[in-house]
């Protein structure tokens, strides 16, 4: 019997090919939230056998599977529309181990789903590997941000970009990673998300003493990854003056 994707499906996939590796966990926090977690992972095995999605088992996880796209899950998503055809062939090798890279871009989907639970439009994110793929600047210049979205936040709308400190940035690469964002991405509102509250501090100080962002000191925003994570926009976010950030400019 040929297997018929749900529009769950292929949301799914359309999630896992942006993102390049999801966890079980997150795949259940992002689609499945009114459901069990034995339904989930009862819907991910079928799309599994069906040839739809990678995985990989690290025993040392604590939801063990990670999921990635595959070349059956990309044709899916090309016969309807999702995706170009000429990205049927782009899907990542089967992850050998939980490299650093790795570990970052599952931190981000974490960052991700936070916000798009508190105001960001999922339908609007832009992941940092479909930045990479749609830049045509070689070299150092293709590092994008690790994803741009649209928001609505207490009655105020606007876009933004997410750029995740997973390893510490030295402060003259804090400040070229501000004037290349503020020459790219002038009107979004930039969210700078560190790994701990200390860090976060700490980027917040370098950025004003920059004076990169002085005339538009509530554009950039500060927080720390576990805050993000849970609350999303609500995660704490101060701007580079130090005060609670509210979406305006």
């Amino acid at each position: 019997m040929r297997f018929e994707p749900t529009d769950r499906d292929l949301a799914v996939l359309l999630f896992t090919w942006q993102n390049r590796f999801v966890s079980t966990a997150q795949l259940h926090r992002a689609f499945w939230q009114d459901a069990s977690p034995s339904a989930a992972s009862k819907r991910l095995v079928a799309l599994r056998e069906a040839g739809l999605l990678g995985f990989r088992s690290f025993a040392w996880l604590s939801e063990r599977l990670l999921y990635f796209p595959c070349q059956g899950g990309n044709r899916v998503l090309a016969d309807c529309g999702l995706l170009a055809k000429e990205w049927l062939k782009d899907f990542p090798r089967r992850p050998e181990d939980l490299s650093p890279a790795l570990r970052h871009d599952l931190k981000v989907v974490d960052l991700r789903l936070g916000l798009e639970e508190s105001g960001v439009d999922g339908r609007t994110w832009v992941s940092d590997h479909q930045l990479r793929m749609l830049s045509r600047e070689p070299g150092p210049r293709k590092r994008v941000p690790d994803g741009i979205f649209e928001f609505s936040f207490r009655g105020i709308r606007g876009g933004g970009l997410l750029e995740y400190e997973h390893a510490p940035y030295r402060r003259p690469a804090a400040k070229g990673l501000l004037s290349r964002l503020r020459h790219r991405y002038g009107g979004r509102f930039v969210f700078l998300v560190a790994r701990a509250g200390g860090r976060a501090d700490t980027l917040r100080a370098w950025a004003r003493e920059s004076g990169i962002y002085a005339d538009a000191p509530r554009q950039l925003a500060f927080s720390h990854q576990e805050a993000v994570a849970e609350l999303g926009l609500d995660g704490g976010f101060l701007d580079v003056e130090g005060r609670p950030w509210d979406g305006t400019k």
